[in-house]
């Protein structure tokens, strides 16, 4: 079994807080929608807290470090108005497989989030 989500804290601008603690992951997500739903739709959340040692033995190796590289390579890009796509892959060692243009976008929102 992977590590809990639980406690699950939301926190909004205004001061408000609630500190969730549900039965499972499902659970939790729907009362975190709920609280969310209810505090504006603006909120920090902190979940899955766990130690180092409870780290290194359920995350995905290097997976913090290739997001972080990632997000590094998309502000430097975005700062001298390289091309993204192609920054990020060469950063990762990928191969780009599609490249296309979003013509129509259609939002939906269920259970309160878009």
């Amino acid at each position: 079994m992977g590590v809990s989500a639980s406690p699950i804290v939301l926190a909004d601008r205004s001061g408000n807080s609630a500190v969730l603690y549900a039965s499972d992951t499902f659970k939790g997500e729907r009362l975190a929608r709920a609280v969310t739903a209810e505090l504006g739709m603006q909120v920090g959340i902190a979940c899955y807290t766990m130690t180092g040692k409870q780290l290194k033995t359920s995350a995905i190796p290097s997976a913090l470090s290739i997001a972080e590289n990632v997000g590094r390579t998309i502000r430097k890009a975005k700062e001298n108005r390289e091309d993204i796509a192609a920054s990020v892959t060469r950063a990762v060692n990928g191969t780009l497989l599609v490249m296309g243009t979003v013509n129509k976008k259609i939002e939906e929102v269920k259970a309160g989030f878009e």
